[in-house]
């Protein structure tokens, strides 16, 4: 009963918190074996998510990332008031990393290069790990062009914030520049063996024109 009664609250949790905390959920009269109960039951909903989002599909990330890469241009404002806000998406990859490493995608490189191996892993820990630690699983990276120059008909590829990074913990984060990109002109080093794992190119099967004003 107790398992069911677990199940029900978790199940208000997710469906609607503030409506189940308010009615429904009375967590100061709950005995220590409902509350351990529930709370297992939400770190396993939590891993569940996580390993969700670890397990996407190449195409999901593709269309994730290219929402993450308009919201990002139209909020920045990349695109001043005599420009469109002409935006089109030319060709889109996927780059998986090998993110095996504890610390970071860069065991290879590492071991070539022992006398910098400190710095280079602080580099590495920098550039392929998110602020909370988590490794770098992926990132898609688009080729751009814009009128953010105010240049229509002829729009420019900037080469900058055309790159979504996905980490192991589930979130994602818009890129300045290619991470790899980041590491050669950071670190010095074009041999990329431990780093990437795969790389799949999606071709033009996400081309596509928009407007972001």
């Amino acid at each position: 009963m107790k398992k069911l009664s677990a199940m029900v609250l978790c199940f208000c949790l997710f469906v609607s918190v503030h409506a189940c905390a308010a009615e429904m959920i009375d967590f100061e009269n709950a005995s220590v074996e409902e509350m351990e109960m529930f709370l297992s039951f939400m770190d396993d909903a939590q891993v569940d998510l996580e390993e969700k989002k670890n397990n996407q599909t190449t195409e999901e990330m593709c269309e994730i990332a290219i929402e993450e890469l308009k919201n990002h241009w139209a909020k920045d404002r990349f695109f001043t008031q005599e420009t469109t806000g002409y935006f089109q998406v030319l060709h889109t990859r996927v780059i998986y990393l090998d993110s095996s490493y504890e610390n970071a995608a860069c065991i290879k490189s590492i071991k070539e290069n022992e006398k910098n191996s400190e710095k280079l892993l602080e580099t590495c820990k920098k550039i392929f790990s998110n602020e909370n630690g988590s490794p770098m699983i992926a990132f898609v990276e688009c080729v751009l062009l814009t009128d953010c120059y105010g240049t229509a008909p002829y729009y420019v590829n900037i080469t900058i914030n055309n790159s979504v990074a996905f980490y192991q913990d589930g979130t994602v984060e818009v890129f300045g520049k290619s991470p790899i990109e980041l590491f050669r002109s950071t670190a010095f080093i074009t041999n990329y063996d431990g780093i990437i794992r795969e790389i799949t190119d999606m071709g033009s099967q996400y081309n596509e024109i928009c407007y972001l004003k």
